[in-house]
């Protein structure tokens, strides 16, 4: 081969791997850019607490409204703040889009079969994933 085909193809390949860097530069502010608009949208949401005197004008006790169950394992339609939590990271760590943030739907559901590698979170493997809890603004 000719030196003068050694240099193009060197700039071929430059300008290949400038294209590269570049790209993954932008997706990768695409996707902080994502986890912060998420992070707000989830800020927005309140939750609705019903006061003891509202449960009572419509006829239920607190105690016979609801039956109680541990958070773990973490089952589809669970929602709080340790929902939230888990979505958070998966945001930090992994990107997201269009999340529902603080409920365990399927979405989120099959990013942790996928990422964390388990089918359930347990309170084990959210202690092992959630070591600082994160604040949404």
């Amino acid at each position: 081969m000719k030196k003068e085909d050694w240099i193009k193809i060197g700039a071929l390949v430059g300008v290949a791997t400038a294209v590269g860097i570049v790209g993954h530069i932008w997706l990768k502010k695409q996707r902080e850019s994502e986890a912060v608009a998420a992070a707000a949208i989830a800020s927005e949401l309140k939750p609705i607490v019903k006061t003891q005197k509202q449960h009572k004008e419509k006829g239920a006790d607190l105690e016979d409204s609801k039956p109680k169950r541990s958070l773990f394992p973490i089952k589809l339609g669970d929602q709080g703040d340790h929902i939230t939590q888990v979505q958070a990271h998966l945001l930090k760590h992994h990107g997201w889009e269009k999340v529902k943030m603080g409920t365990y739907d399927t979405a989120t559901q099959n990013r942790v079969k996928r990422f964390w590698k388990v089918d359930q979170i347990t309170e084990e493997v959210y202690k092992e994933w959630i070591k600082k809890k994160v604040k949404l603004k």
